[in-house]
C-alpha cells in the first residue's frame, strides 16, 4: 500500500508541475517512482517490513521524527496527501533540510547531496569528494591537520593530506619548502638566519666558510698549505712540509721551502751566508756554496770564497795550479785556455798550440797569407800567390779581372762576354731594335729585330736605326727614297704625300686591299691605312692568297696574350700595331669595318705537345684557314655566327673534321672541336683561339714543349 501512496504522490506532483494527467500504465508508474527518487523524496518502505520503517538509533536527523513506538499506515496516508506540497528540485540548502540523501543542495543538478565541494562543510579532518558528493577522509584545510602527528602541520588541499609545508613561508628561516618538506636553503625572498648569508642557494657563515670567506664565492686557496677562514679573512691553516709561512702573509701561503730556500734553509730566517764569486744554495735543508763559472777556491780559505779567476789567471789558467807560460812568446790566458799573447813580426801561432810558440811566416805562406788561416783561395780562371802578406791573382789566357773584385778571380771571358767583348769595358749593346747581340770570339754580332738595322757598322751599339722612321735609312740602311703621291709615308718621316704639288692623295688608303687595288703595293711590309679616322701603321700581306690582307691580330710566341688586359673585350689591344714581337689586336668595330672579302688566320709551331704515340716535340704545324666575309667578328663571344672554315681563300675546300688532336692540346690545329663557337678571338688562361665551332686556330702558350705563333688577317 505504501508504493501505491508513493505512486499517487508522484502523479499529483506531476500534475502540479504541469505534467501529463493521463493515468499511466504499469511502466508509467515505475517511471514515476524513479522520478520521485531523483527529486530527493525518500521511498517509503513496504508495508510488510515494519523493521525498515524504524531508523537506526545513531541517525540524529531520523530520531526527531521517530516519536511513535511503532509504524502505522496513517502517516502514509498523510504523506500521500502532503506530497503535492513537496519541492520538485532544490534551490538552496534549506530545501534539503531533513533530506535523508543529505542536507546540502547541488544547485547544478537540483539534487540534495551530502556535501558540495564549492561550499565544503565537512568536518575538519574530511573533505567533500566531488565524485560522490559525500564527505571523505582527508583534510580540507590546515585545521584538519591539528590532530595529526606533529602539531601545526599544513594541509595539501590538492591531495587532501597533511604535510610539513606547502609553501616556503611555512618553513623556518634558512629553509625552503621542497616536495612538501622543509629543507635547508635560501633564495632572494627567503633570507638566512641572522649571522648567515645566502650563497649559491645555501646559508653559510662567511666568517668561517672556506668557499665563501668574507662574502659569496670568495674561496680561500693558500699555496703549499691547508687554508682557513677566520673572521671572514683567508688565513694559513697548516703548512705542507717542507714549506713554511716565513713572511706571515696568507696571500702567498707557505711560500718558503726550508729544503731549498737559501733565505730560510732548515727554518724561517736561517739564511745561507754569501761568499765572493760563489753562489749560496740550500740543499736538503743545509747550506752549500758553488763557485761561479770561471772561478775556483784555490787557496782553500772559505773567507775569500772563490778567489781565482781561472779564465784569465796566468797562475791558474783553466784550473788551480795550471800556469800559462808558452816558450818564446808572451802568454795569455783567455777563456781558461793558455794562448800566445804576441808573436814576433811576420810570424803567427797558426796551429793554436802554445807549446811551440809562433811557428808560421805569414809574409810568404799562401796557406796563411798575412794571418793564420788566411789561405789565398783558388779563384776562377786564375793562380793564387802570397806576396808581402797579401794574396795576388794571375789570370789564365783569354780571361781578365774586369770588375775590380779579386774575390771572383778573372771573371770576364773576353771571347764571349757581352759586357767585356775582346777587352774589359767593351759591351755589346742591346736596345729596342736589337733582338740579340752576343759576343762571338771577342767581337759583337748583333741580330736586328724586324724594322731595325745596324746602319753605322758599329756592332757594339747594336741595331740603332729604326728603318720605319729614319729618313736616312728608310726600309734599309742607307736608303733615302723620295716621297711619292700614293697615300703612304715613302720617306719614313712620319708624314704622307707632303710637299708634292698637285698631289690629291692626302689621306691614307682604306685598307691593304685598297693599296693593292691602287697599284701602290711594294710587297709585304708596313703601310699606313685609315683606321677610325686616323692614319695607322699596319702590316700588309701582299704576296699570298691574292694579297691585300690587313694584319688585325698578332699572337706571338713567347708571350701570347697572358697578362694583356682587355683581350676578350671589343676594344683595341696593344699600342703598336706593327711590332710583330708583341701581341696586339684591332677593336671589333675596326676589324668588321675592314672586312670585305673574308678572314684569314695562320698558325705555326715548331713543336707539338703531348700527342699520343708521338710525345713532346714530335711534330711541326703550319695551318692556314679562311672564313667568309659574311661572318661577324666578335672578341671572346660564343655566338655561332659562322658555321664553316675553309682551306682556301676561294672557300671551295672546307676544313676537315676530326677530334683527336683537340683532346691532346696541339700547339695549333684546324679541326671540329667544341672549344669555341664563334668567329673571333678569345683568351682563357694560356689559351688563345681564333675561329669558330667547326674550324679554328688554337695557340696554347706557356707550356713546356709548345711554341705556337698565330696571326689573324682581314681583307
Amino acid at each position: 500500500m505504501a508504493r501505491s501512496i508513493i505512486g499517487l504522490t508522484v502523479v499529483l506532483l506531476l500534475v502540479a508541475c504541469g505534467g501529463d494527467t493521463t493515468a499511466p500504465g504499469a511502466d508509467a508508474a515505475a517511471d514515476a517512482l524513479g522520478d520521485a527518487q531523483d527529486l530527493g523524496v525518500p521511498e517509503a518502505p513496504p508495508a510488510d517490513t515494519p523493521a525498515q520503517d524504524a531508523p537506526p538509533a545513531d541517525t540524529p536527523r531520523d530520531s526527531a521524527t521517530d516519536t511513535a513506538p511503532q509504524d502505522t499506515s496513517a502517516p502514509d496516508a498523510m504523506d500521500a496527501t502532503e506530497a503535492p506540497d513537496a519541492p520538485s528540485r532544490c534551490r538552496t540548502d534549506a530545501d534539503c533540510a531533513g533530506n535523508p540523501l543529505g542536507g546540502a543542495c547541488d544547485t547544478a543538478s537540483g539534487r540534495c547531496v551530502g556535501c558540495v565541494p564549492t561550499m565544503d562543510r565537512c568536518p575538519a579532518a574530511q573533505h567533500c569528494d566531488g565524485a560522490t558528493m559525500t564527505c571523505a577522509p582527508g583534510c580540507r584545510g590546515d585545521e584538519g591537520c591539528d590532530g595529526d602527528a606533529g602539531a601545526g602541520r599544513r594541509c595539501d588541499t590538492a591531495a587532501h593530506r597533511c604535510v610539513e609545508c606547502v609553501m616556503d613561508a611555512h618553513c623556518a628561516p634558512g629553509t625552503l619548502c621542497v616536495g612538501s618538506t622543509c629543507v635547508a636553503g635560501c633564495n632572494a625572498t627567503r633570507p638566512c638566519p641572522t649571522g648567515q648569508q645566502c650563497c649559491a642557494g645555501a646559508c653559510v657563515d662567511t666568517l668561517s666558510s672556506l668557499a665563501h670567506c668574507g662574502g659569496c664565492d670568495r674561496r680561500c686557496e693558500t699555496p703549499n698549505a691547508t687554508a682557513a677562514c677566520r673572521n671572514g679573512v683567508c688565513a694559513v691553516g697548516t703548512c705542507t712540509a717542507p714549506f713554511a709561512d716565513c713572511d706571515m702573509s696568507a696571500a702567498n701561503g707557505c711560500e718558503a721551502s726550508t729544503l731549498s730556500d737559501a733565505r730560510h734553509c732548515g727554518g724561517c730566517g736561517v739564511a745561507c751566508a754569501t761568499r765572493p764569486n760563489s753562489v749560496s744554495r740550500c740543499a736538503a735543508g743545509r747550506c752549500e756554496h758553488t763557485c761561479n763559472e770561471g772561478f775556483a777556491d784555490c787557496d782553500a780559505d772559505p773567507s775569500t770564497g772563490c778567489e781565482a779567476d781561472t779564465r784569465v789567471s796566468l797562475a791558474h789558467c783553466g784550473g788551480c795550479g795550471r800556469a800559462c807560460a808558452p816558450p818564446s812568446a808572451a802568454g795569455a790566458c783567455a777563456a781558461g785556455r793558455c794562448a800566445v799573447a804576441t808573436c814576433n813580426a811576420g810570424f803567427g801561432d797558426c796551429d793554436g798550440n802554445a807549446s811551440n810558440g809562433c811557428e808560421v811566416d805569414t809574409r810568404a805562406t799562401a796557406a796563411h797569407c798575412g794571418r793564420c788561416g788566411g789561405a789565398c783561395p783558388t779563384r776562377p780562371n786564375s793562380f793564387p800567390g802570397c806576396v808581402a802578406s797579401a794574396c795576388v791573382v794571375s789570370c789564365v789566357a783569354g780571361f781578365a779581372e774586369c770588375d775590380g773584385d779579386a774575390s771572383n778571380g778573372c771573371e770576364a771571358e773576353l771571347g764571349a762576354s757581352a759586357l767585356h767583348c775582346g777587352g774589359c769595358g767593351r759591351p755589346c749593346a742591346t736596345g729596342a731594335g736589337t733582338a740579340s747581340n752576343p759576343c762571338v770570339r771577342g767581337t759583337c754580332a748583333p741580330a736586328c729585330a724586324e724594322g731595325f738595322g745596324d746602319c753605322d757598322a758599329n756592332p757594339g751599339n747594336g741595331c740603332e736605326a729604326n728603318l720605319r722612321t729614319d729618313p736616312r735609312n728608310c726600309g734599309a740602311c742607307g736608303r733615302a727614297p723620295a716621297e711619292l703621291c700614293n697615300a703612304m709615308d715613302d720617306d719614313c718621316d712620319g708624314m704622307i704625300d707632303e710637299g708634292l704639288p698637285g698631289c690629291t692623295a692626302a689621306e691614307p688608303a682604306a685598307s691593304c686591299l685598297d693599296i693593292l687595288n691602287r697599284g701602290a703595293s711594294r710587297g709585304d711590309g708596313e703601310y699606313f691605312i685609315r683606321v677610325g679616322g686616323a692614319a695607322v701603321r699596319v702590316h700588309c700581306l701582299m704576296s699570298a692568297d691574292g694579297g691585300g690582307w690587313t694584319l688585325v691580330g698578332n699572337f706571338p710566341y713567347p708571350g701570347g696574350t697572358a697578362g694583356v688586359p682587355g683581350w676578350n673585350s671589343g676594344a683595341r689591344v696593344g699600342a703598336d700595331l706593327s711590332n710583330l714581337s708583341r701581341p696586339f689586336k684591332l677593336s671589333d668595330a675596326e676589324i668588321n669595318a675592314l672586312r670585305t672579302n673574308g678572314f684569314r688566320a695562320r698558325g705555326t709551331a715548331s713543336r707539338c705537345c703531348c700527342i699520343p704515340g708521338v710525345g713532346t716535340g714530335g711534330c711541326a704545324v703550319d695551318t692556314t684557314l679562311f672564313w667568309r666575309a659574311t661572318c661577324a667578328y666578335a672578341s671572346g663571344t660564343s655566338s655561332p655566327a659562322c658555321a664553316e672554315a675553309f682551306l682556301d681563300p676561294g672557300f671551295t675546300r672546307p676544313s676537315p673534321a676530326g677530334t683527336s688532336p683537340c683532346g691532346h692540346h696541339w700547339g695549333l690545329t684546324s679541326v671540329t672541336c667544341g672549344t669555341t663557337s664563334a668567329m673571333g678571338t678569345s683568351h682563357s688562361g694560356e689559351h688563345v683561339f681564333v675561329g669558330e665551332v667547326t674550324g679554328f686556330i688554337h695557340a696554347y702558350d706557356g707550356r713546356a714543349g709548345e711554341d705556337p705563333t698565330v696571326r689573324f688577317w682581314v681583307r
